[in-house]
Order: C-alpha cells, then sequence, then structure tokens
C-alpha cells in the first residue's frame, strides 16, 4: 500500500483512498473515527464511509482502481475549423421566417451544409458556449462590439 502511495502515476483520488485505509488499519496504533480521517485528509464522510464499503465488499484492489463507464466518450464531436465555421453561421443572418437563430436550425443547417456530422442540439449549444457565442444576445459575435462615440 505505501509503494502505491509513492508511485507518481496513482490519482489523488486512489491515494486517499489508501490513506484512508491505512489510517483505519488496526495496527496503526491510532484509533480514529470516520469523522476524524475525513477532516484529517480533506474529505467528506460519505468518502470514508464508501472506501470501507467498498474495501469490505470487493477488497483492496476494487478499492484502489477506478472504473470509467466505457460509454462516456469525452471527445468533443465538433472541432477547431468546424466550431469556427459553426460561429460564422450563428452569426450571419436567421434563415427566412425566422427572426433569429435556435439551435435546432442552427443544427440542422451546420449539417445540411455538412459543416457537421448530426449531433444533439446539446452538443452545439456546448460548442458555441466554448466559442463565448450565444444565440439569445441581439449580437452573436464571439468579439465584444465596440463602442464608438457619436458626432
Amino acid at each position: 500500500m505505501k509503494a502505491l502511495l509513492s508511485m507518481n502515476e496513482t490519482t489523488l483520488t486512489i491515494k486517499k483512498r489508501a490513506l484512508i485505509l491505512l489510517a483505519l488499519h488496526k495496527d496503526s496504533g491510532k484509533n480514529l473515527t470516520h469523522r476524524q480521517i475525513a477532516e484529517s485528509l480533506d474529505v467528506s464522510i460519505s468518502t470514508v464511509h464508501c472506501t470501507v464499503k467498498r474495501f469490505v465488499d470487493l477488497g483492496f484492489d476494487e478499492c484502489t482502481t477506478i472504473h470509467r463507464n466505457p460509454r462516456q466518450n469525452n471527445v468533443c464531436k465538433i472541432q477547431g475549423d468546424q466550431q469556427a465555421r459553426l460561429v460564422q453561421l450563428a452569426c450571419s443572418a436567421a434563415p427566412q421566417g425566422h427572426s433569429s437563430w435556435s439551435l435546432q436550425l442552427l443544427r440542422d443547417k451546420a449539417v445540411e451544409l455538412k459543416i457537421i456530422e448530426p449531433v444533439a442540439v446539446e452538443t452545439v449549444r456546448s460548442a458555441l458556449k466554448k466559442m463565448n457565442c450565444s444565440l439569445t444576445k441581439t449580437n452573436t459575435g464571439a468579439s465584444p462590439q465596440s463602442k464608438t462615440q457619436s458626432s
């Protein structure tokens, strides 16, 4: 367990779990409560409780492993040039019959123009948010408008 703590590749979560188990070990000479361990390691009491439960139910190896959801894909589906073209489209005039772009309209037009593959509306919203582009403002450009003095 001490080797696990000294490894550079070990994540902070795993190190905290190992420290929790070390603090609870009877040979440590201390008889600490879950609350005391939580305060000393700057974690919540539920983290201590869940770590102990995981250790009792599944063993040390499972307790010191992080399981990622294999179905979760953290890769953004709209990348650099696509984001720029999406913002450019959002800054253009709204389609005929509409006063402004909606996320659905923007997504559908971007797919039609082959800027992006078919994606969820939330993906378009997230990409626009990263680029500081808002469809609710009168000026949807990524740059703030400069004020001019009137003569």
